[in-house]
C-alpha cells in the first residue's frame, strides 16, 4: 500500500532538499490507489488500518491534539481527499482545518471496546475527511486506551513506524513545554508519485512492454495446490510444536 509519509530518503532522487511548506494541488494516484477503487468495495471508507495503544501515564488531551495536528501537517498524504471525477478518481490535498482530530469517550469496561472501535473505524470519509481519527477511551477503573485509525489509501505498515515515532516525539516536546520541532520534510508524496509516473512512462520501460505482454499472453494457469478447494482463512490455521 502507499506510504502516508514522505520518504526520509528517496532512492531514485537521492537525498532530497528540505521542504518547509505543506503540499497542495492534486496527487497523481499511486498504482495501488486506482486498483483499490477498481475493486468496488461495498464500504470503501471503512478500509482502514488501526493501532490500539495503552498509555503508560494519563493522556494530556490538549497536548495530544496538538501533536496529532503536527503529524497531519507534516505528512501531507493524511490531508488527502478522494472523489470520483468525470473519468477518474481525483486526490486533492486539503489544508489542515480546525476540526478536532482527537475525541474522548467514557466506557464502562474493556468489553465495550470492540463495538466502540468499530464506530470510529466506520467514521472515515474519503471525500470530506477525515482519513485519520484518534479516540481516547476512558474506563471506569481508570485505564485508558488510544485508538488511531487511518485509511489504507494513505497508510501501510512502513508508514505506521514513522507516524508513531513522530507523534511520540511531538507529544513529549509539548509535555516538556517545548514547541513541536518535527524532522525536516523531504521528498513529498506528490513528488514521489509524479516521479514514479514519469519513470513508468519512460522510453526504457516502454521498450520492455512488448516483452512482458508476450511473456504473459495466454498464460493463465494457476499455481499448483494440494487442495484447490481449501480455505486460506486464519481460523483454519494450525500450529505444530
Amino acid at each position: 500500500g502507499p506510504d502516508a509519509h514522505k520518504p526520509r530518503r528517496c532512492p531514485q532522487a537521492g537525498a532530497a532538499a528540505a521542504v518547509d511548506t505543506a503540499t497542495s494541488g492534486e496527487l497523481a494516484l499511486l498504482p495501488a490507489q486506482p486498483r483499490f477503487f477498481e475493486m468496488e468495495i461495498a464500504q470503501p471508507a471503512h478500509w482502514n488500518q488501526s493501532v490500539l495503544l495503552k498509555p503508560a501515564s494519563p493522556v494530556q488531551m490538549q497536548h495530544l491534539e496538538a501533536a496529532l495536528r503536527a503529524v497531519v501537517e507534516q505528512h501531507d498524504a493524511l490531508r488527502l481527499r478522494f472523489s470520483r471525477g468525470e473519468s477518474q478518481w481525483q486526490a486533492p490535498f486539503q489544508p489542515l482545518d480546525n476540526a478536532p482530530l482527537l475525541r474522548q469517550r467514557n466506557l464502562a469496561a474493556l468489553n465495550e471496546l470492540d463495538a466502540a472501535g468499530n464506530q470510529v473505524q466506520a467514521s472515515l470519509n474519503l471525500e470530506h475527511g477525515p482519513l485519520l481519527r484518534a479516540e481516547l477511551f476512558d474506563f471506569a477503573d481508570g485505564q485508558q486506551r488510544l485508538l488511531l485509525v487511518v485509511h489504507h489509501l494513505v497508510v501501510d505498515g512502513v508508514s505506521w513506524r514513522v507516524l508513531l515515532e513522530d507523534l511520540q516525539a511531538a507529544y513529549r516536546q509539548l509535555l516538556n513545554g517545548q514547541a513541536v520541532s518535527p524532522p525536516a520534510k523531504t521528498t513529498s508524496v506528490k513528488a514521489w508519485a509524479e516521479r514514479l509516473a514519469s519513470h513508468a512512462g519512460s522510453p526504457a520501460l516502454q521498450a520492455q512492454r512488448d516483452y512482458w505482454l508476450q511473456a504473459l499472453a495466454g498464460d493463465h494457469a494457476e499455481l499448483p495446490r494440494d487442495n484447490p478447494m481449501g480455505s486460506l482463512a486464519n481460523t483454519h490455521a494450525r500450529t505444530a510444536a
